[in-house]
């Protein structure tokens, strides 16, 4: 993945420095037109903040030619917006994990199935590729496992979490929500109890004079028994000794 980053240029160059970055380092080439054909040029990209803490740009170029899907009407694509309502988060969520594998020091296999489940849902999208056909099924398989992963980080406060809840965010029923996760390492609940433990641990590193009842409810844990008991299932440890240990012995 090619990283840039404007923050150490001064403001009123950062616009020059983008599109010198963008033409030059991502392209390799400058841009040129023709003088009649400029007034109707337009920047194929569109994005905005994900955030209040900054704005991110991801540009994703995949070869037509790695892919499995071979449409004569690939060689015709023009850049557009991303606008199916029901596919966009499903979007967002495989690019988020991208990022993340990108970012690691292993997962080579995990961002090539990433980055064809990118491909396969922008061609969806166009409507060069069925959902229903073997590419289209295992894109969304994958975009869902993203996005349903993403959905449990999102409530793991909730203490009613549970299969029901992802299934309707997703748009699923509870039996197909199961059967992403049968691929996966972790079941549903496991991946929610780790979760929550890996939070915990997170918080008590992060506030160690919080109480830790006070931790564990936060986490979603229904009751502080329960969460003794996970913990020390998992870790072989109490909560409190863990806590005790301090950063060197973590």
């Amino acid at each position: 993945m090619y990283r840039w980053c404007t923050d150490e240029v001064e403001p009123h160059d950062r616009f020059d420095f983008w599109r010198e970055v963008r033409a030059k380092g991502l392209f390799g080439v400058t841009v040129e037109l023709e003088p009649e054909r400029r007034a109707n040029f337009f920047q194929p990209y569109r994005a905005a903040p994900l955030g209040t803490g900054g704005f991110h740009l991801r540009i994703l170029k995949v070869s037509l030619s790695g892919l499995s899907t071979q449409d004569k009407r690939m060689r015709e694509l023009a850049p557009r917006t991303f606008d199916d309502p029901g596919l966009k988060p499903l979007l967002g969520a495989c690019f988020a994990d991208l990022g993340e594998v990108a970012a690691g020091d292993d997962g080579a296999a995990d961002a090539a199935s990433l980055v064809e489940a990118l491909a396969h849902l922008a061609l969806i999208e166009r409507g060069i590729l069925r959902p229903g056909s073997r590419l289209g099924q295992a894109a969304l398989r994958t975009a869902r496992l993203s996005y349903a992963r993403r959905l449990i980080a999102r409530h793991l406060q909730d203490p009613n979490l549970a299969p029901t809840m992802v299934a309707d965010l997703l748009g699923v029923s509870v039996r197909h929500l199961h059967t992403l996760f049968e691929s996966a390492a972790r079941s549903f609940s496991q991946t929610v109890t780790d979760e929550r433990l890996n939070q915990s641990r997170r918080l008590m590193r992060e506030a160690p004079d919080r109480l830790i009842a006070d931790i564990a409810t936060s986490c979603g844990f229904e009751s502080v028994a329960t969460y003794y008991r996970v913990f020390n299932a998992a870790y072989g440890i109490a909560p409190g000794d863990f806590r005790a240990q301090g950063p060197e012995g973590r």
